[in-house]
């Protein structure tokens, strides 16, 4: 029998990184804060920021203001909650916590936990029980449902989720608009939101609001599709109102 002939081993290449354009390459950072164009970014080897302002219409003569950040992440560390008084201005604790990004969250107040759901802060919990849905954070850089009480408080804390939040509602699921986006706030309002596209790609949107002539406020469902249009496969509704804020190098963006 002849010899067979020996096969060549192929030679793997390395998969190409589809996400490198957001970060450097090498240690150090890099940043744009460019108010009058309406447009911040940010970098360094794990964390990618970049912020856009965007003026549209909500409704017919009805001017819209919002914000919104990708915000692309390759480690969990770069991701960090805090906990603050009310009286404190979002620029203000941004830079407390040395920030590089800060939004509002979920208004983190033991006299109203009764209607939220469950509320963790960095291990703490402020609130076990609720009905509303709750946002999780988990540390694979996924945010996560948790509807009502469903999942019990040692489950969490064994998962490793040390984050969660609570204000609702839901505004996208599985890549779809909720239907019957209802809620005690409900009514137009400015916002404050995040979304997820792919673990470690989140997207929030801040809209201005209550400002004739420059933006007014929006509902749940409008709010919802800005998140579907920028592809996201979940969002959520954080608390909004005159409270809202997002800042980038400890200053604030939206007014």
């Amino acid at each position: 029998a002849p010899t067979p002939e020996p096969t060549e081993i192929p030679t793997s290449e390395p998969t190409p990184d589809s996400d490198a354009q957001y970060f450097l390459s090498e240690d150090g950072e890099q940043y744009e804060l460019d108010f009058e164009n309406g447009h911040w970014w940010y970098k360094n080897r794990v964390l990618s920021i970049d912020i856009v302002r965007v003026s549209t219409q909500y409704q017919e003569n009805a001017p819209l203001v919002y914000y919104a950040a990708d915000i692309r992440m390759r480690e969990y560390s770069s991701y960090r909650s805090g906990v603050h008084s009310d009286s404190s201005q979002p620029w203000r604790f941004v830079r407390i916590d040395h920030a590089v990004f800060g939004i509002t969250g979920d208004n983190l107040d033991r006299s109203d936990t009764g209607w939220k759901g469950i509320i963790i802060r960095s291990g703490v919990p402020y609130a076990t029980h609720g009905t509303q849905d709750s946002l999780a954070v988990c540390d694979d850089m996924t945010l996560r449902i948790i509807h009502g009480a469903e999942t019990p408080l040692r489950a969490l804390h064994d998962s490793g989720i040390r984050d969660v939040y609570s204000f609702g509602p839901t505004l996208i699921e599985n890549g779809a608009v909720r239907e019957n986006l209802q809620h005690h706030v409900s009514y137009p309002n400015p916002r404050c939101g995040i979304g997820m596209v792919v673990p470690g790609h989140w997207v929030v949107i801040i809209t201005d609001g209550r400002q004739i002539g420059y933006s007014h406020s929006i509902s749940l469902e409008f709010f919802a599709q800005l998140f579907l249009d920028r592809g996201c496969v979940m969002a959520y509704n954080l608390d909004g109102g005159a409270s809202t804020g997002m800042c980038i190098m400890g200053e604030a963006i939206n007014q």
